[in-house]
């Protein structure tokens, strides 16, 4: 209707970046086609041009951190700071990354297809979660995400009790993941 291609990975790619509400999803399409006036949507495009939901942003926060990139990660949790997340909601989506991941990994070592381990988790319309976490878990083991929950939980109650300081408590965690993610111990 508006001139423009608009492949499958590319939708995807725009649901995942900022969210699932539709009035957002139709404004950030209609910004996607006068941007490439009648030309394609990319996936390049779309990083260029298409605003980050909070939630993708933690995402891409652990994602960083899984990925040792403690660089990135420290700007991504700025960002975060900045547009006054709550602490204890990127406490809690970065979290959820990691139960993701540990259930596709236990899924896995049981032999479950992706579809199975979907169905068996309730993730119907979430599979795309799972297949994020598909990237990450080969970097894992039994014993990495054992150490990786424990500095969760720690982190959790650092969170909860009264006198810290939010930001520390995450760049903290943050490290101590990224630790864990590339030597396998845990760091204090």
């Amino acid at each position: 209707k508006r001139g423009c291609v608009f492949e499958n990975n590319a939708a995807r790619q725009l649901v995942e970046t900022v969210g699932q509400d539709i009035n957002t999803l139709v404004n950030e399409l209609e910004k996607l086609c006068s941007f490439v006036n009648g030309g394609q949507i990319t996936l390049e495009t779309i990083g260029k041009v298409a605003v980050k939901s909070v939630e993708s942003s933690i995402y891409d926060l652990s994602k960083q951190i899984i990925d040792c990139n403690m660089e990135k990660a420290m700007n991504l949790l700025d960002d975060l700071f900045f547009m006054r997340v709550e602490p204890i909601i990127i406490l809690s989506t970065v979290s959820s990354c990691y139960v993701d991941m540990y259930r596709l990994f236990v899924g896995k070592t049981k032999g479950m297809s992706l579809n199975e381990i979907a169905d068996t988790f309730g993730y119907k319309n979430n599979k795309f979660l799972l297949e994020k976490a598909q990237n990450n878990i080969k970097k894992f083991d039994f014993n990495k995400f054992n150490l990786s929950f424990e500095a969760l939980c720690e982190a959790d109650k650092s969170l909860k009790s009264f006198g810290t300081d939010a930001r520390i408590v995450l760049e903290k965690l943050s490290v101590k993941l990224g630790y864990i993610a590339l030597k396998g111990e845990s760091v204090d």
